[in-house]
């Protein structure tokens, strides 16, 4: 029973080591949509900030390999990974995500959730929402949402503008028809007993 100190590894190896598994799983999946600039915005709001080890690599490639065998070609590469590592990291605000389809695409009861409110006041409420989910990490939360859905984003005035056939056409999960794709691997909870 000696202890045995083992470095960090140091994040140029963990990326490294990161691209080179997200190019196989490319590489084998050729039907995927992947966009460099969207990718980089992922990268920077999600993977960079939830991928620590190697260890959250092998998980993450590991399911990612499972997903776009099964939905790969009718899904975006970026959120795929994005809603992947929000399935492994945070599975609260995945269950949230998941649960609310009307918060992030709109509808009647959304439009009279938010009837008569201001971009600031929303934003508060959108803010106060994920505190109570998620404590200190709100912030991160919402900018998270803010980033996968810009109909969520677009509600307090955080989000640029966006198109509809654009997001439709890139198969991102922010578009209310792809969105359930990103979820058909998913045991009902009702079929279990």
């Amino acid at each position: 029973q000696v202890p045995v100190e083992i470095p960090e590894v140091s994040n140029d190896y963990l990326w490294e080591a990161l691209f080179i598994r997200l190019k196989e799983v490319l590489s084998n999946h050729k039907g995927i949509i992947y966009e460099q600039e969207y990718w980089g915005k992922i990268f920077s709001e999600c993977v960079s900030k939830y991928i620590y080890n190697i260890r959250d690599i092998v998980r993450l490639i590991n399911a990612l390999n499972v997903k776009a065998d099964m939905i790969g070609e009718e899904v975006n590469f970026a959120d795929l990974v994005a809603i992947t590592i929000i399935e492994l990291k945070l599975p609260q605000l995945y269950r949230w995500i998941k649960a609310n389809p009307s918060r992030l695409f709109g509808g009647e009861n959304e439009f009279f959730r938010l009837y008569g409110k201001k971009a600031d006041e929303i934003k508060k409420n959108n803010l106060s929402e994920m505190t109570i989910l998620a404590g200190d990490k709100a912030e991160d939360y919402f900018a998270l949402l803010n980033l996968l859905f810009p109909y969520y984003a677009s509600q307090t005035g955080s989000g640029t503008y966006y198109s509809d056939a654009l997001l439709r056409r890139q198969q991102r999960i922010g578009h209310e028809d792809v969105f359930k794709r990103y979820f058909a691997l998913e045991v009902d909870e009702k079929t279990i007993s």
